[in-house]
């Protein structure tokens, strides 16, 4: 088939194994690191058929500027959009929350936002409420915090009593307004009840060249001196996407440079 009759998300797919080849890892940064080209390959295949687009979207909704700091930001998304390809597709309810919870202005819903805290993934089993409404229980079984570079504190703190968790109690709340009601699009989840599961659990995902033991491999300086810092990891799992650093900035530079 010519690559011209080729779907340009297709396309893009192939030069992104192409980019990742080219990688030299950082021998300082990543001298243990051995690439798994067929996990790569695999979540790469894995990415939405309109990834370009939403990626796209997403520049121009941020209002991204041709700088280090976008690019930054950009290269942030990116990673997102790799660790959601890995993992388990997101069921319709857990799309609408996490969405909501990351761009509220999208929903037209002004108050409330500041001091909520949102996941990078967010897993939900919803089921209807006992008192025979069509009322949701929505069960939150799972969360992500997907780190590139060193947690700080901030996001160090997300992980704590004070983090995702006590963002779903003030979720709840805000689901329970008349607005809510009458919304097009979150009527569904009016006064809808948030659970956490009781096999509840928060993920930790990390780049492939980090040492999930070592603390100065995953925590910023500041994040290490504080004193809760082991028990708030203790309470993640840990786990690897297989893409390195230096391989997600190299293919999201590639990618900045099509929009």
């Amino acid at each position: 088939m010519e690559r011209e009759t080729v779907p340009e998300d297709e396309i893009l797919k192939q030069d992104l194994l192409e980019v990742l080849q080219k990688v030299e890892a950082d021998r300082k940064l990543e001298k243990d690191y051995i690439p798994d080209r067929e996990r790569q390959k695999e979540i790469i295949n894995n990415l939405p058929n309109n990834f370009l687009q939403r990626l796209r979207g997403y520049y121009l909704a941020r209002n991204l500027k041709n700088n280090q700091g976008a690019l930054t930001e950009f290269n942030g998304e990116f990673t997102e959009m790799l660790v959601r390809a890995e993992v388990e597709p997101l069921s319709p309810q857990a799309g609408i929350i996490l969405e909501l919870m990351r761009n509220p202005k999208r929903f037209a819903i002004k108050r409330g936002w500041k001091s909520l805290i949102n996941p990078d993934t967010v897993y939900i089993r919803a089921v209807s409420q006992e008192d025979g409404s069509k009322r949701l229980t929505l069960i939150i079984e799972q969360v992500g915090e997907i780190k590139k570079g060193p947690l700080n504190l901030r996001a160090l703190a997300q992980l704590g009593e004070n983090g995702f968790k006590k963002s779903f109690k003030k979720l709840e709340q805000i689901l329970g307004r008349e607005e809510i009601a009458n919304h097009p699009v979150l009527s569904v989840l009016y006064q809808a009840k948030i659970v956490l599961g009781s096999n509840f659990t928060q993920m930790l995902f990390i780049t492939a060249e980090k040492d999930p033991k070592n603390p100065k491999s995953l925590l910023s300086d500041k994040a290490r001196k504080d004193p809760n810092h082991q028990n708030i990891l203790s309470s993640a799992i840990i786990k690897k996407i297989p893409f390195s650093s230096q391989e997600i900035s190299a293919m999201a530079r590639f990618l900045w440079e099509k929009i």
